[in-house]
């Protein structure tokens, strides 16, 4: 498919990227989330930006909008037998967010999955309990994501010669040492480039425990990925801190 002009808006260049098609042996949405140029609109004789929605600023500078927003990931997608999905992101109207030593309030959005109006294209790592779940990313999508991180680990694997870059979620519930032998298992799977560590996201000071929201960015013009986890923790009934966002090493 040929590049739409720069301004076309966003909706246009979301119905003309939009389709239904076979990935492998997968199925799955796809989706350009990166416009060309903003939606602007002309007042007199100046141009002002138009209100970017929360997609909008994720797909223009990601890493930005998760040091600036709370982003809860689903406990896992049901029936998935593939790995790209489409998201939006839905402000929570139960809890709200801080900054660690701050008082200002920031938004709490959950990773909703959308097949129909979905915005981000991303893959997915999926989440087993009790067991790994491994998947390839590559060109198809500029973003990842994986089930929110309470305990698990997530592993990397080193670039292919292409760019592509094995990742898994593993979890070992029910067994002694869980967290040691998660990172063993990923050490032993050659997944050890980078591996968000559950004994240091869970183990942030204070009672609370925390969470990581782990997620991956691909730059289009090297076909590098980069990875990085937000946590977060539960202060009281309805209130998140932000705890910061680090990159996998």
């Amino acid at each position: 498919m040929k590049n739409l002009p720069s301004g076309t808006c966003i909706e246009e260049r979301r119905r003309a990227y939009l389709c239904y098609g076979t990935i492998g042996c997968s199925f799955g949405w796809f989706f350009s989330a990166r416009p060309s140029s903003l939606v602007r609109v002309k007042i007199s004789n100046f141009e002002e930006e138009e209100s970017m929605t929360p997609e909008e600023e994720f797909a223009k500078n990601p890493l930005k909008f998760m040091k600036n927003n709370i982003v809860i990931a689903p406990s896992n997608i049901p029936n998935v037998d593939f790995n790209l999905f489409l998201f939006n992101f839905q402000l929570s109207r139960s809890y709200f967010g801080k900054f660690p030593m701050g008082i200002k309030k920031i938004n709490v959005y959950n990773l909703i999955p959308d097949r129909s109006k979905g915005k981000i294209l991303a893959y997915w790592c999926p989440y087993k309990q009790s067991g790994t779940c491994e998947i390839v990313v590559g060109n198809l999508a500029d973003f990842m994501f994986t089930v929110k991180m309470d305990g698990c680990s997530f592993g990397i694997a080193p670039p292919a010669g292409d760019g592509t870059r094995r990742v898994a979620h593993i979890n070992m519930f029910g067994q002694q040492n869980p967290r040691i032998k998660q990172k063993r298992v990923l050490e032993g799977m050659g997944l050890d480039d980078g591996i968000v560590d559950a004994n240091v996201y869970m183990n942030l000071p204070g009672k609370a425990a925390a969470n990581a929201t782990t997620f991956g960015i691909r730059d289009p013009n090297t076909n590098a990925w980069e990875f990085y986890y937000q946590m977060s923790k539960f202060i009281t009934g309805n209130q998140l801190r932000l705890m910061g966002v680090s990159k996998v090493t």
